[in-house]
């Protein structure tokens, strides 16, 4: 099924009895989308997904919210809280929104707490990481990065292959 609308993020996928879910028709299987857009393509997006699959549909929330966000098609359901129940891995099973439209999930990634742990950990011993980290810019750089992936498989950048990139966030950018 292809994506039902072009924003950041928006990734469909069904089951192989499923018919479609594009152009007016509806999937007649399971279905479950990954929505990670920015947060204020986020609800459009949730809709689209809703408008497009049947009742077996799982919708794992990433992309931002605005405050207060809501839709119509999942009435009493606050989106903030079933896309923040879940982070960094935990609570184990992940919590799920169950709605007459589907199930519903979210994560927020890492706490601040394993945050700063980590932080601690990269400056307590920066050598132990320094064969992981292969890439470093600024936040532009990143941005440049992220959408580059996004359009090809090929990770190599600079002449190497990317493994994990480490990205300053500074008050000025400054990129190479």
């Amino acid at each position: 099924m292809a994506p039902v609308m072009a924003l950041s993020a928006l990734i469909f996928c069904c089951s192989p009895r499923s018919s479609g879910g594009s152009h007016g028709s509806r999937a007649t299987g399971p279905v479950a989308a990954l929505i990670a857009t920015p947060r204020d393509a986020t609800v459009a997006a949730l809709e689209a997904v809703l408008a497009a699959a049947g009742p077996d549909v799982v919708v794992d929330l990433v992309g931002g919210l605005p405050p207060g966000a809501a839709t119509p098609l999942l009435p009493g359901v606050d989106l903030a809280a079933a896309r923040a129940a879940n982070c960094g891995g935990l609570p184990s099973p992940a919590r799920v929104t169950a709605t007459a439209r589907g199930r519903l999930f979210g994560h927020r990634g890492v706490s601040g707490r394993q945050l700063r742990a980590a932080a601690a950990e990269l400056a307590h011993d920066p050598a132990r990481y320094r064969d992981l980290i292969t890439h470093r810019t600024g936040m532009d750089g990143a941005a440049r990065l992220m959408r580059r992936l996004a359009r090809t498989r090929d990770r190599t950048v600079d002449g190497r292959r990317l493994v994990k990139l480490s990205v300053r966030i500074a008050a000025t950018e400054g990129d190479p």
